[in-house]
């Protein structure tokens, strides 16, 4: 009777034993899988360079009533000829890009007269047109203020915390100050000093961009 009762407990036994085990090594799998699949996504490389993302998220890159894109920035970098640098993958960038908003915050400030009525178009040809400290360079100008915008290198909005100053691609530097949110101050002590708004960490392929919420002015005012 001792014999039968342990063989019968053997017999049940076994089912359970096997289906633990395949419990187990299902988890196992499972877990294998999972870890696989993150370290696939840590090792994809963005595919997209910065220009191409910033088309991307202004549309049809022409003058809107969207506040929200690039439309202006995008046209500042097409007249200075750098959105050809932006798309060279064999560079990295780090661009703070102002949305239309910030152009039409900046252009406020300066004395823009359409102040409740937002059309890309006249905020455009005031920015180009106004008169900064008398400089009649208009062109000279705008790749001023378009290259304060853009720094060699590679800079996460973390990696802001450990830097002093930021050098931008006419050799002016920003100083950025905060985590969050991360203030950059520039050179024009009498106007607001942008701040990084979403979407930052934009990652591309050459490069990184952060959206901000004013424009980086690389002179005084």
């Amino acid at each position: 009777k001792i014999l039968q009762f342990r063989h019968q407990e053997e017999t049940h036994r076994a089912p359970l034993c096997r289906k633990i085990t395949m419990n187990l090594l299902t988890i196992f799998a499972s877990f294998a899988l999972m870890c696989l699949v993150s370290q696939v996504s840590a090792d994809e490389e963005p595919e997209e360079t910065v220009a191409e993302i910033l088309i991307e998220l202004s549309g049809d890159n022409d003058f809107d009533n969207n506040k929200y894109d690039y439309d202006l920035f995008l046209k500042g970098l097409e007249l200075c000829g750098f959105v050809d640098e932006l798309s060279d993958r064999r560079s990295v960038y780090t661009v703070f890009a102002p949305r239309d908003k910030a152009f039409f915050r900046f252009a406020k400030d300066l004395g823009y007269p359409g102040q409740g009525n937002y059309d890309e178009e006249a905020i455009w040809d005031f920015f180009v047109n106004y008169n900064y400290n008398n400089n009649a360079d208009a062109m000279s100008v705008l790749k001023s203020f378009l290259l304060y915008h853009v720094s060699p290198g590679y800079l996460d909005s973390v990696d802001f915390e450990d830097v002093e100053t930021v050098t931008t691609y006419i050799n002016e530097t920003i100083t950025p100050r905060g985590l969050d949110p991360v203030i950059l101050v520039d050179v024009a002590e009498s106007l607001p000093n942008p701040r990084l708004t979403d979407p930052f960490d934009l990652i591309a392929s050459n490069g990184i961009i952060h959206t901000i919420k004013y424009i980086l002015v690389p002179f005084p005012l």
